[in-house]
Parts: structure tokens; C-alpha cells; sequence
């Protein structure tokens, strides 16, 4: 498996997340640092809704997350 992170999104306000708001860059930065994830995390291009950014795409179950934060890949992390 694999999460896409897209690195153009820009850090989102924080009350528009759960957890610390990161830019795309740094959020996928930070995630490939842990071990403890049972998908490998790769930056990408615009997946466009950059509002509710950071977004990011979960391969090959083509399911495309918004708002992600460092928490909810945990949680994510979890149910795969």
C-alpha cells in the first residue's frame, strides 16, 4: 500500500484539522521518519481540493483523504 501526499498543499488553519496542521511537505516529511505505518508515504503533485488540504490518495484502494494530519494517518494506520 501507499499514501500519496500532495506537497503543494499549504499548512490549513488549524481549526479546519484534528490534530497539528502541517503543510503537505512537511506532513510527508514527518511521516516517512515513522516506522510504525503499514504503507510507505510518497509526495505527489496537486490532487486538487487544496482547501481541504493536506489531501492525500491511499493506493490501491483509490480512497482520497483530506484534512490529513499526523493523528488521523495513526488512526488510518490502524484500520489497514
Amino acid at each position: 500500500m501507499q499514501l500519496l501526499i500532495c506537497k503543494e498543499c499549504k499548512k490549513p488553519e488549524s481549526r479546519a484539522v484534528k490534530g497539528k496542521p502541517r503543510s503537505g511537505k512537511k506532513l510527508c516529511r514527518k511521516l516517512n521518519s515513522r516506522e510504525d505505518l503499514p504503507f510507505t508515504v510518497a509526495p505527489c503533485g496537486c490532487l486538487g481540493k487544496c482547501k481541504k488540504g493536506p489531501v492525500g490518495l491511499l493506493l490501491p484502494a483509490n480512497r482520497r483523504l483530506h484534512g490529513l494530519t499526523v493523528k488521523r494517518v495513526k488512526k488510518l494506520a490502524k484500520r489497514y
